[in-house]
């Protein structure tokens, strides 16, 4: 049974479509027919979370972004006054929406690549359903039992988690359901979803699956 009205569009882009606004996170190949955002969130500025081109095209007159101080200034150039900053620590009130703003980490063997303070992730109450965008990071221990009914997990490897270490970190944050996200237009694996899924049913935890975006 799926929880809530969230759907994953490939790699680390999810739409949340409600009843009363629409919130995307992370938009990269956007292709939704005329659909737009309300909200969105950026976890941080790797080109394939943070695409100038796919936040204009997701995006109309009214969209406010959020996003860490490390794409500030590419947010305002596209959003002006209605761009955002994420701090960790911070709960925000987004006109209705609340998001709070965690920390981000990459695998110790890309903290280089994903090193602390760069990005963030988001904890999100939409619409009675709480969702857990990591963004490219582990699980930290900011993010342990926080039992949200859907989280989103990277599982492609290398500078991300791999099936295995993302089923890990689905087992210690406990959510309701788990979504792998990251995994089949960058490098063709179109086999980690399945993999991850595997992993977290040996773990005792529900994974959820997409469709792979054609």
């Amino acid at each position: 049974m799926k929880i809530g009205p969230h759907r994953w569009l490939g790699h680390s882009s999810v739409l949340v479509q409600g009843r009363f606004s629409v919130l995307l996170v992370d938009p990269w190949r956007w292709r939704q027919d005329r659909t737009t955002a309300d909200l969105i969130l950026v976890t941080h500025g790797h080109a394939d979370h943070c695409s100038e081109d796919d936040l204009v095209a997701a995006s109309h007159d009214r969209t406010v972004a959020v996003g860490p101080v490390s794409v500030e200034s590419r947010l305002r150039s596209i959003y002006g006054d209605r761009a955002r900053v994420a701090r960790e620590g911070d709960d925000l009130d987004m006109n209705g929406v609340r998001v709070r703003v965690f920390p981000a980490e990459g695998p110790a063997r890309a903290a280089g690549f994903h090193p602390r303070g760069d990005g963030v992730s988001y904890l999100v109450d939409f619409e009675n359903v709480r969702y857990l965008f990591l963004g490219d990071s582990v699980a930290l221990p900011e993010h342990e039992g926080l039992a949200p009914d859907v989280a989103f997990i990277a599982v492609g490897g290398l500078a991300v988690m791999d099936p295995d270490e993302a089923a890990v970190a689905a087992s210690r944050i406990r959510p309701k359901a788990a979504v792998p996200v990251h995994w089949g237009d960058l490098n063709g694996r179109f086999d980690l979803a399945l993999r991850f899924a595997r992993a977290c049913e040996a773990l005792g935890v529900r994974a959820e699956l997409g469709p792979p975006r054609l």
